[in-house]
């Protein structure tokens, strides 16, 4: 099934995710934000190039005034922002405008940003990364590193790092949830902290 058959837009800011974690982190980041009126859609880990340029399609899609596409770098950041600029001028009937630089926007209306998360000041990462960089300072991460130290020590090699440390600390929660963006949620995740500034500075646009 398309995504366009699936979806009815019914905000004028719409935010497109990769997965359910990413649209219950971002969702709950926007309230910590006091930001409402959003409307996010996920795509359910499919590709970007093959769902964004049928974003137009979906009904009320012409009522949109911000659109914001948020992206995991992986293993590069420039590749996962150029994929996404390409897709976003693949969007037929509205001549939509991409950034031309990461975790910016255009000055056109509507307004498009695009967000690559990555690991620190790195070029790759995950959100991953991002939740276990808000809980750095966490007691239980020396625990995590430790558990995470022991297994490469074995000459095991984790096929994810930052999503084992993850599953790792959530286990020692009140509360064990499997998923990130349940975590989130619960409140697993340090809000406040300095590694979500960017990220928070960038979704404040939906403000204007």
């Amino acid at each position: 099934m398309k995504l366009s058959d699936k979806i009815i837009i019914e905000q004028e800011n719409l935010i497109i995710v990769e997965g359910m974690d990413d649209e219950n982190f971002i969702s709950v980041l926007l309230n910590y934000l006091d930001i409402e009126n959003v409307e996010i859609v996920n795509i359910e880990g499919n590709n970007f190039r093959d769902y964004v340029p049928e974003i137009g399609k979906i009904t009320g899609f012409d009522k949109v005034k911000i659109l914001i596409i948020i992206s995991d770098a992986d293993n590069n950041a420039n590749t996962a922002f150029n994929r996404i600029k390409r897709s976003i001028e693949q969007i037929e009937d509205y001549d939509l405008i991409p950034p031309n630089n990461r975790n910016t926007f255009n000055t056109e209306r509507p307004m498009v940003g695009i967000y690559i998360i990555t690991k620190g000041d790195s070029e790759e990462g995950m959100l991953e990364d991002l939740c276990l960089e808000t809980i750095k300072h966490n007691n239980v991460m020396e625990c995590v590193d430790s558990f995470s130290d022991c297994i490469s020590n074995l000459g095991i090699e984790l096929r994810n790092p930052a999503k084992s440390k993850c599953q790792t600390f959530l286990s020692a929660m009140p509360e064990s949830v499997p998923h990130i963006g349940i975590a989130a949620q619960r409140g697993f995740w340090e809000l406040n902290s300095e590694a979500l500034d960017e990220l928070k500075l960038f979704l404040s646009n939906l403000k204007s």
